[in-house]
């Protein structure tokens, strides 16, 4: 009989650290999950604010589209559907 209650104590006792460890571990997931996830927010707007000052470069050195360019494009295009 002591045996049989012995052996039931050690059983609960093993069901609620697998059950403990369980959930420590379904946190741990879920922690690094949203860590994940704002570093992907992160780099995304790195990304965005690199194309940003990059496209702010781009225009700052092209040369204003004129007249002339203007002229230059539409002649370009009728040559090349008359072609």
């Amino acid at each position: 009989m002591r045996e049989e209650v012995e052996r039931k104590a050690r059983e609960q006792v093993e069901k609620e650290r697998a059950e403990l460890q369980a959930r420590e571990e379904s946190q741990q997931r879920k922690v690094a999950e949203e860590a994940a996830k704002q570093r992907v927010v992160e780099v995304a707007a790195k990304q965005k604010t690199t194309a940003q000052e990059a496209s702010k470069k781009r225009a700052r050195e092209e040369p204003e589209a004129g007249p002339v360019s203007f002229i230059l494009n539409h002649f370009c295009s009728l040559l090349f559907l008359f072609c």
